[in-house]
């Protein structure tokens, strides 16, 4: 009797399987393809996990799948859904779902248009004389329109593409048939493929297509929104043609359009991206969402990008991957503050309050932002980003001589003590085998006068120590009268004053019985 149930309990863990599939799918699409199928696995099975323990809790009855055959199962869910590494299977494989539409929804960035236009040109302008026979439905575009997108917006405008402007664009690009969806995976594994003309490398390093149906109406409700909240291109050129665009000063406390504007902004940089970071998690908070790749590429593509950011343990391995990839990135260690910025090509800026700064995840650790392309704040805080870079790398540089300076006083005071050891030992083994006075207050002079000199080498090496706070004092009794008669005896060698030259005089005025005095030695 409990074959019914066991049959639904199966029957609602692969639906359970499906549906968190593919919800998976959409929400990681963006986290790069060596990652995603993994990422999905791992949270769909967790998932279904709960799914299966909360329905046994409920009913009673074990499920009679096992581990082994959910994994079989999510493979077969996951089969319709592939990613394209190969430049040239990319390039094969978009054109061929664009010839074999009967209709065709784009949202790409300005990469994406610039790369369509570059290999798909020919094939849209067939499309397009198939929608005047009436054996297509059309094409439609949404992107955002800006000064640099303008010329090839005008080209596809020409042959009959529908486009519209859209001010904030999803964090991924799609293309859309009536068959098959496919989204763009940006990534830096290619960057070493010399084949790929340079201003399309950014663009689709990883293609991910999809036939389930789900997947593309998830993608179709996306497309239709933004549609019908865009502009029409048309308008939207004449705007910035005419110098008509509004400024804008946005105040934000919706936490996803706040990440949605950050991506947006960072996958369309041209010339220019200044991005400063509160903490060393920051970065590693933006890693996570594709914006250090978005910063790589832009860099690579000839765009100028300038971050100052704490350089803990804690993201080094994200510094070194930026150098590595992006060698003219250009980074700076700066303090940890309450507030993040990234200012994108002299027009638009976003400036985030940094609620949690341990937080992992970017959504917990915002707290309002403002986003505005006021030309008169963008300059500002344009200014304050390159006062605070031009601080770091004085700073940077005052730690560089600082260090050499340490350096060459270590370095001086040891090659003047090299010497002076040799010296001091020949004279000492010089005088205990000679009998002549005077000879012997002259070597007694060379001596003491090498002693002096090695202390003043120990001085030297002392002005480290005291910086760095690890000097300790040797203190010992001395006896004055002799240290100043001494004195005395080296002033009249150097200066002359002896029995056969008169002219210096040299007297001390004073008790000669001077007392024992403490000093460091």
């Amino acid at each position: 009797m409990l074959l019914p149930y066991f049959f639904s309990q199966d029957a609602k863990l692969r639906t359970s399987i499906r549906k968190t599939a593919l919800e998976q799918a959409k929400s990681l699409v963006n986290i790069g393809a060596t990652q995603l199928k993994q990422e999905i696995e791992r949270k769909v099975l967790g998932v279904t996990k709960q799914q299966e323990e909360n329905l046994t809790e409920k009913s009673g009855v074990q499920s009679s799948l096992t581990d082994e055959e959910m994994r079989y199962y999510l493979s077969n869910v996951l089969r319709d859904i592939k990613v394209l590494k190969n430049y040239e299977d990319i390039l094969k494989k978009e054109k061929e779902i664009i010839e074999e539409s009967s209709e065709f929804l784009v949202c790409f960035r300005f990469s994406g248009i610039r790369l369509s236009y570059n290999n798909y040109f020919e094939t849209y302008k067939k499309l397009m004389d198939r929608y005047r026979n009436g054996e297509h439905r059309g094409v439609r575009w949404v992107t955002t329109i800006d000064k640099n997108s303008i010329g090839l917006i005008k080209e596809f405008l020409k042959i009959g593409v529908q486009i519209r402007h859209v001010k904030e664009m999803p964090p991924i690009d799609f293309a859309l048939s009536d068959k098959e969806m496919l989204a763009m995976i940006h990534g830096i594994e290619s960057k070493s493929n010399n084949s790929i003309d340079k201003n399309d490398r950014d663009t689709k390093q990883n293609l991910l297509v999809s036939s389930e149906p789900a997947y593309i109406d998830h993608f179709v409700s996306i497309f239709n929104e933004l549609w019908n909240n865009g502009i029409d291109a048309k308008d939207r050129i004449k705007v910035i043609e005419e110098g008509l665009e509004p400024e804008f000063l946005e105040v934000i406390t919706d936490h996803e359009k706040a990440l949605r504007i950050l991506l947006e902004i960072t996958t369309s940089i041209r010339e220019e991206a200044l991005v400063l970071l509160p903490n060393d998690k920051a970065l590693i908070r933006i890693d996570k969402l594709g914006v250090v790749e978005h910063l790589i590429n832009a860099s690579i593509n000839g765009a100028i990008i300038k971050i100052i950011c704490p350089i803990t343990a804690n993201n080094i391995n994200i510094i070194k991957r930026i150098e590595k990839y992006a060698p003219k990135v250009g980074i700076l260690n700066g303090n940890d503050c309450s507030v993040g910025m990234v200012i994108t090509d002299n027009s638009r800026y976003i400036r985030t309050e940094i609620n949690q700064p341990d937080a992992d995840i970017f959504l917990q650790a915002i707290g309002f932002t403002i986003y505005s392309n006021s030309k008169s704040s963008v300059n500002s805080y344009k200014s304050i980003f390159e006062l605070l870079w031009k601080e770091r790398v004085l700073n940077d540089k005052l730690k560089k001589a600082d260090i050499m300076q340490k350096e060459f006083i270590n370095v001086a005071a040891h090659e003047l003590r090299n010497p002076i050891q040799p010296i001091l030992g020949r004279t000492e083994h010089l005088r205990n085998k000679i009998k002549d006075k005077g000879q012997m207050e002259l070597l007694d002079v060379v001596i003491r006068n090498a002693k002096k000199l090695n202390r003043l080498s120990e001085n030297i090496l002392d002005v480290t120590k005291i910086e760095s706070k690890t000097l300790e004092l040797h203190k010992e009794y001395v006896t004055l009268n002799d240290l100043i008669l001494s004195t005395i005896d080296d002033i009249q060698t150097t200066s002359g004053a002896n029995e056969y030259n008169n002219s210096v005089k040299i007297e001390l005025d004073g008790d000669k019985d001077f007392k024992d005095i403490f000093v460091d030695v």
